[in-house]
């Protein structure tokens, strides 16, 4: 992000905090600040705004990050929770080698891009100068627990300038069901690996992979790499009548090693299920009153 385009990164920057995400602001990024971003457990959240467009972006005076970049440095880790590709057509595309493709590792659910299309062009020139108030619109309704479908919908609304009969200048692309903030479902996580287990604080059961109230708004729990339930230790991946979904999904590489004891146990129609994060239709579910223990040594892995 250019310094210049300081204010639209100070907006977003803002509004990720303010939704329970930590963020850093980095103008000028470099190379080595995007890719320790993206190869990272704890990233959830991306927003670029430079110039370029759906295959590349600028991000110093003799640098560019290109989407198949992004498809490398994102490889062995989760798909990116939400992007924001601000760059002039940053979102005209979503085909193969793009950034929309890229952050979402080409999957269908629990990743959504939204970004611009057409910024440079004569038909968006009544939409640029309201593109800070249509991300702070977009944000706010985020903010309040509103799935970015709808968020994008309501800025798009509130600032008809940017999407027309001739040409929308803001695109929405990948699992736009998904709620980022309010009270009403948890904040999302990139992804989980090494040691897992649940442990307790005053008497209460802290669960390292706790159940949701809804699949289709929530971000399922993502494990990459080497995970390891460890001696000694335990993991309980259950439901209850008010959580009744649990879905932990495995990225290209992950493996789940169970040297302590895992318990995973579905209760009437509830269930669990360990899928893969590329097909959710592939992988182990346990339905009713089936249950699953793991320990000395077990392992889970989901094939493609």
């Amino acid at each position: 992000m250019p310094v210049y385009y300081g204010d639209y990164a100070d907006n977003a920057d803002s509004w990720f905090d303010t939704m329970g995400y930590t963020s850093d602001y980095i103008g000028n990024a470099s190379e080595t600040n995007v890719y320790n971003h993206l190869r990272s457990d704890d990233g959830v959240m991306f927003y670029e705004l430079d110039h370029g467009g759906a295959t590349s972006f600028h991000n110093r005076c003799d640098q560019d990050i290109t989407a198949t970049e992004v498809e490398s440095w994102i490889a062995p880790y989760a798909s990116m929770g939400f992007a924001f590709i601000g760059s002039c057509g940053g979102l005209c595309s979503t085909s193969e080698d793009t950034f929309a493709a890229e952050f979402t590792k080409g999957h269908n659910t629990d990743t959504a891009v939204v970004g611009y299309c057409g910024m440079d062009t004569t038909e968006c020139s009544d939409c640029w100068p309201h593109a800070i108030a249509w991300q702070t619109e977009l944000f706010t309704r985020m903010n309040q627990g509103y799935t970015v479908a709808y968020a994008y919908a309501l800025a798009n609304a509130a600032y008809p300038d940017c999407t027309d009969d001739s040409h929308n200048c803001m695109r929405i692309f990948g699992d736009t069901n998904l709620v980022f903030g309010g009270s009403t479902y948890p904040d999302a996580r990139r992804s989980r690996s090494g040691s897992i287990y649940d442990f307790d604080i005053l008497g209460i059961t802290v669960y390292a992979l706790p159940p949701v109230s809804s699949v289709t708004y929530t971000r399922a729990h993502h494990l990459r790499g080497t995970s390891t339930v460890p001696s000694g230790h335990d993991v309980d991946v259950h439901v209850t009548s008010s959580y009744p979904y649990n879905e932990i999904a495995f990225n290209e590489d992950a493996v789940l090693t169970v040297t302590g004891t895992l318990n995973a146990g579905a209760d009437g129609g509830n269930w669990v299920k360990f899928c893969s994060a590329a097909d959710k239709d592939k992988g182990i579910e346990i339905v009713g009153d089936g249950e699953l223990k793991m320990q000395n040594s077990g392992q889970i892995k989901i094939y493609e």
